[in-house]
């Protein structure tokens, strides 16, 4: 919004209507704070690239995100508690098989707050093949390229170009995900 083609109306009296240009300067002063205090009007707020990340792997080791440039990627953010991460992920294993050959990569994201403490079983006990990330404390907070994850599961599709081009929150029939893997791969 540009300040000429704001236009403040204030009432002094039951009658009286003035515009900016009459605005006390007590007024316009609190207009300038109030507008200065406001973040990203007119820019584009960007993250950071996700791809940069290198997060600690359940049973041990690390998820390098890089290493999945150039192909399609589906990040998994879940908890090992929530039902419908349950449901999906045995989906997921289905597609990481019968898709990776041909540019496809999923890895998993636990959000719990216990960490690894649950990571680590529940990937051995589900027999989930692809990496699974153990999220940081950061993350889970919402100070990532992320951003914050309000849901659970939320399944994050990147291109081959790693842009972010849909994002499904909750369980999603394995279709309707095939169905945009299709259109990636």
């Amino acid at each position: 919004m540009k300040l000429a083609k704001l236009h403040l109306i204030c009432r002094c009296d039951s009658s009286a209507k003035i515009t900016t240009a009459q605005v006390p300067w007590r007024c316009a002063v609190l207009i300038l704070l109030l507008l200065s205090a406001c973040t990203g009007i007119g820019q584009e707020t960007r993250r950071p690239d996700p791809f940069t990340l290198v997060l600690p792997r359940a049973g041990g080791g690390t998820v390098r995100l890089s290493s999945h440039r150039g192909q399609v990627l589906l990040v998994d953010f879940h908890t090992t508690w929530a039902q419908a991460s349950l449901l999906a992920i045995p989906g997921y294993i289905v597609l990481h098989e019968k898709y990776r050959e041909r540019g496809l990569s999923f890895i998993g994201m636990v959000m719990d707050e216990l960490g690894e403490t649950v990571a680590t079983p529940f990937v051995t006990g589900m027999e989930i093949p692809y990496p699974v990330a153990v999220a940081t404390e950061s993350i889970r907070r919402g100070n990532s390229p992320f951003g914050q994850i309000n849901a659970n599961p939320l399944l994050a599709v990147f291109d081959r170009s790693g842009n972010l081009r849909k994002i499904f929150v909750g369980y999603v029939p394995m279709k309707d995900v095939e169905k945009v893997i299709l259109e990636l791969l």
